[in-house]
């Protein structure tokens, strides 16, 4: 539902027509936006293929980096900015695909914190949601390995099913709470 305020009286009309106007879609007239659509379409001609080969091929250990780690970090090297948002579109795209949005999660947790935030803590925040379980750990190692204290709230405030990932995320919450104390 939209309005708009009419010249009669302050009358309520359903148009928002006039916003779109500044908003076209995914047309944009800066050299800055320009750039950045550019940057990214390369970014995703020479990454997605080769992340997607490497998740299949190079399942990600607890612990040990890997192809998909050196991936990603050169493309934080180049531009960490556009890589995060590729990484974000990887991961709306493959949603629906456990393994690989697992992966993906897997791997933005081991970005640093700044690096990773926002769109890394978007992602570990939507993957709390997951209806995959595995997903949702994954959601949670991410929020661990960052072991910032912005997680808490957030960790706090997630309730899932499986009485085992309840009881990890309490243990993080409580491990972040510890950190914090000793910082």
């Amino acid at each position: 539902m939209s309005f708009s305020v009419s010249a009669d009286r302050g009358a309520k009309t359903s148009s928002y027509d006039w916003i779109s106007s500044f908003f076209p879609s995914r047309q944009t007239d800066s050299l800055e936006n320009s750039l950045n659509e550019s940057r990214l379409s390369k970014l995703k001609k020479e990454f997605t293929d080769r992340f997607l080969r490497a998740v299949h091929n190079s399942p990600t250990e607890i612990g040990i980096l890997g192809p998909i780690d050196e991936l990603i970090a050169e493309g934080i090297r180049t531009n960490a900015a556009v890589t995060m948002q590729w990484l974000g579109e990887m991961y709306l795209e493959n949603f629906a695909k456990p393994a690989v949005a697992t992966e993906l999660l897997l791997a933005v947790g081991r970005l640093s914190y700044s690096v990773a935030k926002p769109a890394g803590v978007t992602m570990a925040i939507s993957a709390l949601s997951h209806k995959c379980v595995e997903v949702q750990e994954a959601g949670v190692r991410a929020f661990e390995e960052w072991g910032s204290p912005e997680s808490i709230e957030i960790l706090e405030n997630t309730k899932v099913s499986a009485p085992w990932l309840q009881n990890y995320i309490l243990e993080v919450v409580k491990g972040i709470q510890r950190e914090a104390c000793l910082s």
